[in-house]
C-alpha cells in the first residue's frame, strides 16, 4: 500500500511571550495590531483583506489569506497544523483537514511564487507546521481620529443667511427627505455589493446549499509517471459520468471541462466561464495495483472548500471508489439532490487489466478521427474480452462503433450490427446505462429507420436523466412536432457543454 505522508500529526505548543527578549516581545505586539504587512515585493492589507504585489491586487482564496495572516502575525515562529485546524477548520466542518490545508498552502505559494523545496517565504516543517522565514515590516493601524469637540451654541445671526446656504437647504429638504436619501444610498450600496459578489463572500456558510451545477476538472497525476496520464484522465471521465446521473445536478461535460487541463486560472474565473456553482478537483496516485484518490469540492464564487476527502484502495476496487466519491459529493451539498441511481448489476470488483484497457479506450488520442476511434474500439474489445460482465465497457464500445456510421472507410453494414450487439449486451447487464440507450436509439433511427423503437430508447435515456443528449434524441422530438421541447433540450445540453461546437449546432438545428 502507499504510505500516507499526512499521518502521525501531532500538536506542538507555540512559544509564550513570557521570557521572550523585550525586542521580540515588542515586535510581536506590533504585528498583532498591524494593518499592513510588507515583505519582499508583497503587501498584505489586513483591514481590506487584500494581498498586493507591486501595488497590484492578487486574488487569493480566503483560507489561504487567513493562513498568511496567521503566519505574518508571528514571523519566525512555527505555526502548527493543529493550531491552523482549530482556527480555520472547526470540528463541525465537513472537510478532510489535511486535504484542505495542503490545497490552501499550495494556492498561497502559487500566489507568492514560492516553492516548498526552496522556500523564500513559507517554510514547511514536516508533520509539524509552517514558518514564515522572510523579513516582515508591520505597520500600525491608522490613528483613530479624536472626536470633535462640542460645537458652541449658535448665536443669533446678525444677517439673513445667503441664498443657497445651510438654512435654505434645511427649509427645502425636511428631515424625512434626508432620511430617505440615506436609505436610498444604502440600497444602492447593497446593490453594488451584491453585484461584486461581496454578499456571497460573507455568506460562505450557506454556499453548499446553492450548488446546483458543477464541473469535474481534470484530476492531476501525482504518480510521477506521464505514462499514467491516461489512467487519471479516464477516472475523471468516469467520475463525470457517475455524477451526471444525479437528478437535479447539472454537470458540465468532459469536452468542456478537459479544456482546463493545466490552465493557470483561478477557481472563480473558471466558475464564471463554465457558469457553474462548484468545481470538483483532485489528484490521483497509482503505484502498481494501489490507487490513492484525493478529491475536493470548491464553491466557485468564493473559492472555499465545501468538502474534501482522500480514498485509498486496490485497482480492482476503483469503480467502487469512484461511485463512493460521487455519493460523497452528493452528500456534501446537504442531501438536497436525488441519490445516485443504484447499479446492482455493475460489478463491484473490476479486473484491473480490463479496467486499464477501458480507460485507455476512453482517452485514446484522436477520437475525432477514424484512426482514433479504431484504437478506442480495440481497447474496449479487450476490456470486455477480459471481463465479459463489464457493462460500462460494452456501452463505450457500442458508442465508439456507432461513430463509424457517419464517416470512415468501413461500411455501416459491417459496423452497425456490432454496435447494436454491444449496446444490447450493455443494457442486458445494466438497464440504467444512459449511454447504451442513446447509442441504441441512434442505431435504430439511422441504420434501421425504426423510428418508434428508437424514440422509446431516447425517451428512456431522458427519463434516466441524460445530461448530454445526442442530436438524434432531439431529432425524434422535431419529427414528432415537439419543437419547444427540442429547443429546451438542446439549450440545456449546450449549457452543460458550453465549449462544444456540436452543442451550438444542435441548438441551431432545433
Amino acid at each position: 500500500m502507499l504510505e500516507s505522508d499526512l499521518t502521525g500529526l501531532r500538536r506542538t505548543d507555540t512559544l509564550d511571550s513570557a521570557g521572550m527578549p523585550r525586542r521580540e516581545a515588542a515586535m510581536q505586539d506590533l504585528t498583532s495590531t498591524a494593518r499592513l504587512f510588507r515583505f519582499g515585493i508583497f503587501e498584505l492589507d489586513a483591514r481590506s483583506g487584500e494581498l498586493r504585489r507591486h501595488g497590484l491586487k492578487i486574488r487569493l482564496p480566503d483560507q489561504s489569506f487567513q493562513i498568511l495572516r496567521i503566519l505574518l502575525d508571528r514571523p519566525g515562529d512555527v505555526v502548527t497544523r493543529a493550531e491552523l485546524q482549530q482556527r480555520l477548520w472547526p470540528s463541525d466542518t465537513f472537510v478532510d483537514f489535511n486535504v484542505g490545508l495542503n490545497s490552501a498552502v499550495r494556492k498561497l505559494r502559487e500566489a507568492l511564487d514560492d516553492s516548498a523545496e526552496n522556500p523564500r517565504f513559507i517554510e514547511t516543517l514536516p508533520r509539524r507546521g509552517y514558518r514564515f522565514i522572510a523579513s516582515v515590516t508591520p505597520a500600525l493601524s491608522d490613528p483613530i481620529p479624536e472626536p470633535a469637540s462640542e460645537p458652541e451654541p449658535e448665536r443669533e445671526p446678525k444677517h439673513e443667511p445667503a441664498a443657497g446656504g445651510p438654512e435654505t437647504a434645511r427649509r427645502f429638504f425636511p428631515s424625512w427627505i434626508s432620511g430617505g436619501l440615506v436609505v436610498a444610498a444604502a440600497i444602492v450600496a447593497l446593490a453594488l455589493a451584491y453585484e461584486s459578489r461581496w454578499w456571497e463572500r460573507i455568506h460562505t456558510g450557506t454556499a453548499a446549499g446553492h450548488i446546483r451545477s458543477l464541473a469535474v476538472l481534470p484530476f492531476e497525476n501525482l504518480s510521477g509517471d506521464p505514462a499514467q496520464d491516461y489512467f487519471v484522465d479516464g477516472m475523471t471521465d468516469a467520475l463525470t459520468t457517475d455524477l451526471a446521473q444525479v437528478g437535479g445536478l447539472d454537470v458540465i461535460s468532459r469536452t468542456s471541462a478537459m479544456q482546463y487541463r493545466d490552465a493557470k486560472k483561478l477557481v472563480p474565473v473558471i466558475g464564471r466561464e463554465l457558469n457553474v456553482d462548484a468545481l470538483l478537483e483532485g489528484t490521483v496516485i497509482r503505484s502498481g495495483q494501489d490507487v490513492r484518490i484525493t478529491a475536493q469540492l470548491v464553491h466557485a464564487a468564493t473559492d472555499r472548500h465545501v468538502w474534501a476527502e482522500r480514498y485509498e484502495g486496490k485497482l480492482r476496487d476503483v469503480a467502487a471508489l469512484q461511485q463512493k466519491i460521487a455519493r460523497a459529493v452528493v452528500g456534501a451539498v446537504r442531501g438536497r439532490l436525488a441519490p445516485l441511481r443504484a447499479r446492482s448489476a455493475q460489478p463491484i470488483a473490476v479486473d484491473p487489466e480490463a479496467y486499464d484497457a477501458y480507460l485507455k479506450g476512453l482517452t485514446a488520442p484522436g477520437r475525432g478521427s477514424y484512426e482514433g476511434f479504431r484504437t478506442a474500439v480495440a481497447y474496449f474489445e479487450e476490456a470486455v474480452a477480459r471481463q465479459p460482465d463489464f457493462a460500462v465497457a460494452y456501452a463505450a464500445l457500442a458508442q465508439a462503433q456507432h461513430q463509424f456510421l457517419f464517416g470512415g472507410p468501413l461500411s455501416p453494414r459491417e459496423t452497425m450490427p456490432k454496435a447494436e450487439a454491444a449496446a444490447r449486451k450493455a443494457l442486458e447487464l445494466d438497464e440504467t446505462l444512459v449511454q447504451a440507450h442513446q447509442t441504441l436509439g441512434g442505431i435504430l433511427h439511422h441504420f434501421h429507420w425504426k423510428w418508434e423503437e428508437g424514440d422509446k430508447e431516447f425517451a428512456r435515456a431522458r427519463e434516466l436523466g441524460a445530461q448530454f443528449m445526442e442530436p438524434a434524441g432531439t431529432e425524434a422530438l422535431i419529427r414528432n412536432g415537439h419543437f419547444e421541447e427540442a429547443i429546451a433540450l438542446t439549450e440545456r445540453a449546450r449549457s452543460r457543454d458550453p465549449l462544444s461546437f456540436n452543442a451550438y449546432v444542435s441548438v441551431g438545428s432545433a
